[in-house]
């Protein structure tokens, strides 16, 4: 009897103690001694929560079709001489793709409370409504990227962009309203913590919009002209477009029309030129066609500078320019025999001596010399273009008198001539330039066959 006294005492403290109702239910803990009750903290419940606001939902509506365009034009270089014309065709092939209706905004947040945000998610339904109807669901729950910003700190606010495509929910009817309700859900929302709750926020009412592009106006755009020799200038070029905009509303092919004229560009040159497809100013595909000038020259001998020979030695290496001075190498520049004549078998050495290459550079007169002289040669054989050498007589003494200088100097000689001898290397490097200029027996080669200075020495 004695024990089973003392285990009944135990039992009945503890049941004092817990409050353990009969049912198994706890209820407000009673303190022992003044038997008052404990009420909950609501800090205790809300311990971790936070809260958030809506700083605004925007909706924008989006409704266009895919266009995509392809130019071609001749690829084959066109030669167009002074005072010519030339028309040009310029294909146009639109194709009108897929129809790109939708919808975007941002929803933008606050949270208000006192921690971060866990397990942020958003979605979006997208509602339509017609005739003054009720708004009807077009495309419900869209997951919203919260990537950028997964968690809002304690008074952060952000704003999250969504998109909304209904081409596969029924397009865009632009005699209805529409407006976007997004669900916004955190696991430590103050009244719901452990579970996704938060708020719904709503844009304004939006009117649908038709396509904005079903049909497109496209113009074409002559761009930049490039010289084959950065020296040669491009100004005149002319080119005119007809017509000045073509208009596609479905899938189809159109001709632009180039005409190209030929106001003074040098003879003998080659271009690249360049050529814009603009729609709504934006250039969407770019062509590059070729011109030229080549076998423009007018009959009879007439001559070249050393920038000419230099970017129409070795074919290509400016611009598309040919190789004008194969066919008339070897040249001497010196006697035949002499022990430091220099004897050009290459293109590619034409173009070395042309740009002064060696001791001294454009310092060395004897460089000098080579180029000029090398010019005037080539001049002389018919490497000007025209199938015809020019005429020589006026420097034929000089010619012979540098060569047989050149027979026994060579370019590291310059450096020990004395001032007599280069004073006469230096005169006959003006003589050749004024004649490879046109300025002597012989007229320039422009390209109207009139040579703009002409005068016999």
């Amino acid at each position: 009897m004695k024990y089973k006294y003392i285990i009944t005492l135990v039992i009945a403290s503890v049941v004092l103690i817990f409050g353990i109702t009969g049912c198994g239910k706890e209820e407000n803990v009673i303190n022992p001694i003044t038997s008052e009750k404990i009420p909950y903290s609501a800090t205790n419940v809300a311990e971790g929560g936070t809260t958030l606001i809506s700083e605004g939902v925007s909706i924008y509506c989006t409704n266009f079709f895919k266009w995509t365009f392809e130019k071609t034009m001749d690829q084959t270089p066109d030669t167009i001489c002074d005072a010519e014309c030339k028309d040009i065709e310029v294909t146009v092939k639109a194709t009108k793709g897929m129809q790109v209706p939708g919808f975007n905004g941002k929803i933008c947040l606050k949270n208000t409370g006192g921690y971060a945000t866990e397990n942020l998610t958003i979605t979006v339904t997208l509602m339509k409504s017609c005739e003054g109807g009720d708004y009807m669901v077009v495309r419900e729950n869209v997951p919203v990227s919260v990537s950028q910003k997964p968690v809002l700190g304690s008074g952060e606010s952000y704003c999250y962009g969504y998109q909304v495509n209904v081409a596969q929910f029924g397009g865009i009817d632009p005699s209805c309203m529409y407006k976007i309700v997004a669900n916004v859900t955190i696991t430590n929302y103050v009244e719901n913590i452990g579970y996704p709750d938060g708020i719904s926020p709503e844009s304004t009412p939006l009117q649908g919009c038709p396509p904005s592009n079903d049909c497109v106006t496209v113009m074409d755009v002559p761009g930049v002209i490039l010289p084959g020799d950065p020296e040669v200038p491009t100004t005149g070029w002319n080119i005119t477009v007809s017509p000045q905009t073509l208009e596609f509303c479905e899938s189809g092919t159109a001709i632009f029309i180039l005409h190209v004229c030929n106001n003074g560009v040098p003879a003998e040159e080659t271009f690249t030129a360049e050529n814009k497809l603009v729609v709504d100013g934006i250039v969407v595909d770019t062509a590059y066609y070729y011109l030229t000038t080549l076998d423009c020259t007018p009959g009879g001998g007439c001559t070249r500078t050393i920038g000419f020979y230099k970017t129409h030695a070795v074919k290509c290496l400016y611009g598309r320019n040919p190789d004008m001075v194969s066919a008339y190498l070897p040249i001497y520049l010196g006697t035949p025999m002499g022990a430091k004549t220099v004897t050009v078998t290459t293109n590619r050495q034409v173009v070395l001596i042309m740009k002064r290459d060696g001791p001294g550079g454009s310092s060395n007169g004897i460089l000098k010399l080579y180029a000029q002289l090398l010019a005037a040669k080539l001049n002389i054989a018919g490497a000007n273009g025209t199938g015809m050498g020019s005429d020589g007589s006026c420097i034929s003494g000089a010619i012979a008198e540098a060569d047989n200088f050149l027979a026994t100097h060579n370019a590291r000689d310059w450096f020990s001539l004395g001032r007599v001898q280069k004073n006469m290397v230096l005169e006959w490097v003006k003589i050749f330039d004024d004649y490879n200029n046109g300025l002597l027996c012989a007229p320039h080669c422009s390209n109207d066959g009139k040579p703009p200075h002409h005068r016999k020495r």
